[in-house]
């Protein structure tokens, strides 16, 4: 038998025999005579060409022609060739028989290599030789590069780029493929499978990959390449990022450099319609807050150009410095449609004779200053782009003696990158005349030497001349805000005029030193003028955060040498009271003086245990007499727990400028104050002005009925909700998303739980209050989806549904402004950081019933517009059944929660509808889509006579906007909405309110 490795390699191959005789006569090779029984198919065996690391095999024929057997006793190889071993005792081949010998070929490197096989028979009969040769390479490829950049891609969409992979030998190379790291699952490509990809020979090779983002912001995996058998492995790095838009920029930020002033650069920019079908681009612009040294050409306000897919168009963007300092801007493009569209910005940056130190401002005008008195005012300087350390080394002013400056720290002053210093000019004339100089500012690098250019000087220019004493009246002489509920915030104001016929130099007008922070001021000036007959208004805000008493102080200089001095006393008291006013800050707005006065009504609540007895209310001494308390409420007045009773006044203007009064509501122990203030015009016209905000923050207060009914709509929202979320994505919204429920109180016992760790008592704090999942959403939460999935999953537990004074608490102290809720043992149970002063606020109340609430919705939509200085940044919404006969499944109807929607513009959607993903997508699209309400300060005289302008460009009336008197609000359709950045003004002839 033979021996197994023999079986197993000669396995499949034919034996045949044949005579010797006729062996020796047909001209085959012959080894020699000592072997002339046994015939061998070849003499040589030659591999040509292999790839380095494979083991290619031939297979020689051994065949008896004679009459006898012929006995083998070895079978050598010598160099890189083997084959199998003979069996033990030798290998006897009869008469006719065949044997096939595989030969393998395993180079050990690259290289020509020589050798030989031996076939030896019994020792009589001598020994025979093959003779053997191959060539061994190395078939591998090389890469064109190491990285591949796919830019900004848009959600959704999906780009594809190409490594090429080079093979410069004569065999096919094969390559392997793998992706790794956090975001490979964004990455794809068609040659990554089970078997290697395959290069050809002497040709270059195509590796597509393509990068499809599902979230925002930047991902990166890793290529890994295999270039070869054995090979160190290649890693490219894959990178891209997800955005909002389907256009872009380039490049993304133009940075003119250091200009001469007067001088003039131009830069061409291109937009890019990044996605994969044309796309229309409906706006290009500056944004609101550009310097005015930034134009451009290539697009005209009007104009509409549809770009191809990969289309672009140029753009030239012009820089032309107007005075020393720094400038910056961003240029904007708007593409799309009104339901899906986009948005793109190029930050702009250039900056004229001031090196890489940004020095603001750029001059110094002190305007009049009285002898004798001073004035200051600030420069600051700051290290924005020298891209390392540098060294104020002096601030001094140079010129007149009058003027002189110095920086606030001891220089010389370390400005690393990003720091700012100030430095203060002090104006003090000892005579009459015009004085200039200008701050001479000394900077070195990092290896103290002067920096080139050097920092321009800011030059100094002031007024001065003789007042005579002047004589000047505050009203009302001392400011008291009484008592405030903690984190209220009031307004009341000073207002400082000139009795006499000279004119008055104010200087140093702000709070003194030592006054409490719980008080703001606006107003505060280094020093003005004046004029005999001018008033001047000086506002204080009082946001008291604790229980106490406060005090405070305006203090100023005037030109009087008898009393230069002036201080004005402030003071108020925090409350963590029961007794709630709302709003407590009674804005009138602009009203013009002659017109019937407009009346406004704020509400008094008691939320306390028992009743609470009113023994008046009245307006402070010291407040404007615009201002005149109505009927029909009388006091005193007993207010039973949990009723309300509302506080009307009328605000009659007799001048132009701000009135404020105080007034307040006694209780027997504390005067309560309620602060309203309005201003008068006498202007014919008025404008306004209005800027949409680059990038959307919203804050989004979901109230779901958790009641027993609610567990099919609850499914529904769970398993659709992700349109709403996708919307948020896709607009780039920066949101924070939380859910409360319509529980005020546990239900406990009911054989009927609800999760969360409150058993469906939420009473405003968001859901989960156990905090099994983050309760805040924001476009960082990890797997948004997963966790939205338990916030919204609130459970069907309670049978009151009271969703407006869930919202009321959710956005209240003490859960608005604590981390934990004081009132409950459960942890960390605030809602702390859920609301932004900046961020629109958006409420969604889902209810299969009607609000249960105590108090009207005239309370509550009060409340709510009162959480934010303009109405137009609240926005309310319903999912509810508008009537029995549309959701008859649900317990009836919401007419509560669509009135409130309603006086917030918003959308009321069926709780019944079949469609969720389309009514969500129609709320996302009313809480996160540009601000399309505009209300307007004053009343127009004549609607038809109302202009809008956007960007520059004026719009006619019909052409996408119209006003709405219900609001006295400018409305754009939704199609044309002005787009984010967009700066709108609105002029009017101002005339008298309905």
């Amino acid at each position: 038998m033979l021996h197994n490795s023999w079986a197993r390699e000669l396995r499949g191959f034919t034996l045949w025999a044949a005579a010797l005789a006729l062996a020796l006569g047909c001209g085959k090779d012959k080894l020699g005579s000592t072997l002339s029984d046994l015939e061998v198919s070849s003499q040589r065996l030659d591999w040509g060409v292999v790839a380095l690391g494979s083991s290619p095999r031939q297979v020689l024929t051994l065949r008896n022609v004679g009459r006898t057997s012929v006995e083998l006793s070895a079978l050598t190889v010598t160099g890189p060739f083997s084959m199998p071993e003979l069996p033990r005792g030798g290998l006897v081949l009869e008469t006719g028989e065949i044997r096939s010998v595989p030969v393998a070929f395993t180079p050990p490197a690259e290289g020509h290599f020589d050798g030989v096989l031996r076939i030896q028979a019994d020792a009589d009969s001598g020994e025979a030789s093959v003779t053997l040769a191959g060539d061994a390479i190395l078939p591998k490829v090389s890469l064109d590069r190491l990285a591949l950049d796919f830019g900004q891609v848009r959600l959704g969409a999906s780009r594809e780029l190409s490594l090429t992979a080079a093979n410069a030998t004569v065999l096919p190379a094969p390559i392997g493929l793998r992706l790794e790291g956090v975001d490979a699952a964004l990455f794809r490509s068609s040659l990554i499978g089970p078997t290697p990809a395959v290069a050809p020979a002497n040709s270059s090779y195509s590796i597509p990959i393509s990068f499809t983002p599902d979230h925002l912001g930047s991902a990166e995996a890793t290529l890994v390449v295999t270039p070869c058998a054995g090979c160190a492995e290649l890693r490219v790095a894959l990178t891209g990022t997800g955005v909002a838009s389907c256009i872009g920029f380039s490049p993304a930020a133009v940075d003119f450099g250091n200009l001469a002033v007067g001088a003039k650069a131009n830069r061409t920019l291109t937009v890019t319609n990044d996605g994969n079908a044309p796309v229309d681009l409906v706006e290009v612009f500056l944004s609101a807050n550009s310097s005015r040294d930034f134009s451009f050409k290539g697009f005209t306000p009007g104009q509409k150009v549809t770009l191809p897919a990969g289309g672009s168009l140029p753009v030239t963007v012009t820089f032309a410095p107007s005075g020393n300092g720094t400038r910056s801007g961003a240029l904007r493009a708007h593409a799309g449609t009104p339901a899906d569209p986009c948005w793109a910005e190029a930050k702009l940056a250039g900056s004229a004779g001031s090196g890489c130190l940004e020095v603001q401002p750029a001059s110094l005008d002190f305007g009049t200053v009285a002898v004798g008195m001073s004035n200051r005012r600030s420069v600051y300087v700051a290290n924005t782009g020298c891209g390392h350390d540098v060294y104020l080394e002096s601030a001094s002013a140079s010129g007149a003696k009058q003027l002189t400056a110095q920086a606030l720290k001891p220089t010389p002053v370390l400005l690393r990158q990003g720091d700012v210093v100030q430095v203060t000019a002090t104006f003090a004339p000892d005579q009459a005349g015009t004085f200039t100089g200008q701050i001479d500012l000394a900077a070195a690098d990092d290896q103290h030497q002067p920096l080139s250019p050097p920092a321009s000087p800011v030059p100094l220019k002031g007024q001065a001349k003789v007042l005579p004493p002047c004589t000047i009246s505050v009203s009302p002489p001392r400011l008291d805000f009484g008592a405030v509920n903690l984190h209220t915030t009031t307004m009341l104001a000073f207002r400082i005029v000139n009795t006499g016929t000279n004119e008055c130099y104010l200087a140093n007008l702000g709070l003194a030193a030592g006054s409490s922070p719980t008080f703001r001021i606006s107003g505060a000036s280094a020093g003005f003028s004046l004029p005999a007959g001018w008033s001047y208004d000086v506002k204080v805000r009082f946001s008291p955060d604790a229980a106490g008493s406060y005090q405070g102080s305006l203090d100023f200089t005037v030109s009087d040498p008898a009393t230069p001095q002036r201080s004005y006393p402030i003071t108020g008291t925090g409350v963590d009271g029961c007794l709630a006013i709302v709003p407590s800050d009674l804005d009138f707005g602009l009203v013009k003086v002659g017109c019937p006065g407009p009346v406004r009504s704020s509400t008094v609540t008691n939320n306390c245990a028992g009743d609470v007895r009113l023994a008046s209310a009245a307006i402070a001494a010291g407040g404007s007499p615009a201002f005149s308390l109505l009927a029909p409420t009388s006091f005193p007045l007993s207010l039973p727990a949990g009723q309300s009773t509302q506080v009307q006044l009328r605000y009659t203007p007799t001048r132009s400028g701000l009135d404020s009064a105080a007034v307040f509501l006694d209780d027997g122990s504390l005067n309560h104050l309620l602060s309203v203030h309005g201003v008068g015009s006498t202007a014919a016209t008025r404008t306004d002005g209005f800027d949409e905000p680059t990038t959307q923050k919203v804050d989004v207060l979901f109230v779901v009925d958790n009641s027993g009914s609610m567990s099919i709509y609850q499914a529904a929202l769970t398993a659709n909700l992700d349109a709403f979320l996708k919307y948020a994505l896709a607009q780039n919204i920066d949101f924070h998303i939380g859910v409360t429920t319509t529980g005020q109180s546990p239900i406990v016992g009911s054989g009927i739980s609800c999760p969360g760790g409150a058993d469906g008592g939420e009473a405003g704090r968001l859901f989960p209050v156990d905090n099994s999942v983050p309760r805040i959403l924001t476009p960082q939460t990890p797997n948004p989806q997963q966790i939205w999935s338990v916030m919204i999953n609130v459970g069907v537990c309670h049978w009151l549904e009271q969703g407006m004074i869930g919202a009321y608490d959710a956005l209240t102290p003490p859960l608005v402004d604590h981390a934990d809720d004081p009132r409950t043992p459960i942890p960390n149970d605030g809602n702390l950081g859920f609301l932004r002063p900046d961020a629109k606020l958006a409420l969604i109340f889902i209810s299969d019933s009607d609000d249960q609430s105590d108090g009207t919705v005239d309370f509550y939509a009060q409340f709510f517009a009162s959480l934010k200085p303009n109405p137009g940044m609240v926005n309310v919404s319903a999912v509810v059944s508008p009537s029995t006969t549309v959701c008859p499944s649900a317990e009836g109807p919401g007419p509560r929660y669509i009135d409130l929607a309603q006086r917030f513009n918003g959308v009321v959607e069926a709780i019944c509808t079949p469609d969720w993903t389309a009514s969500l997508q129609r709320v996302g699209s009313s809480v996160f889509g540009q601000q399309n309400i505009f209300p307007l300060s004053g009343w127009p005289a004549d609607p038809s006579q109302i202009s809008v302008v956007v960007n520059g460009a004026a719009v006619p009336a019909g052409a996408g906007w119209h006003y709405d008197p219900a609001t006295n609000s400018v409305v754009f359709d939704p199609q044309s909405t002005p787009g984010a950045g967009s700066h709108i003004d609105i002029s009017y002839p101002l005339g008298c309110g309905p």
